[in-house]
């Protein structure tokens, strides 16, 4: 996990946790990125299933499940990310 996550609006955050889907992370692995931090992976997931960047599923999340508005979210909230 970046030093800087921790600092990252719960946007941003979702937004990262997203982009890990698309990379084809598993959700334990992203867990493991995110400093073992169990549940701010699983309510951010659970945030983007409300808000649909991610499609409902019961099974693990994977790439196909990222909308198109998340996709979208993605490249807009980490870009604002990377320019602070």
């Amino acid at each position: 996990m970046s030093n800087n996550f921790k600092h990252l609006s719960a946007l941003q955050k979702s937004a990262y946790i997203l982009d890990r889907i698309l990379a084809g992370k598993t959700t334990e692995q992203i867990v493991a990125l995110c400093d073992g931090d169990k549940a701010l992976v699983r309510g951010c997931i659970e945030f983007t299933r409300q808000i649909r960047w991610l499609k409902e599923s019961d099974n693990e999340v994977i790439g196909s499940d990222v909308t198109d508005e998340g996709k979208a979210a993605i490249a807009k909230h980490l870009n604002a990310e990377k320019k602070m």
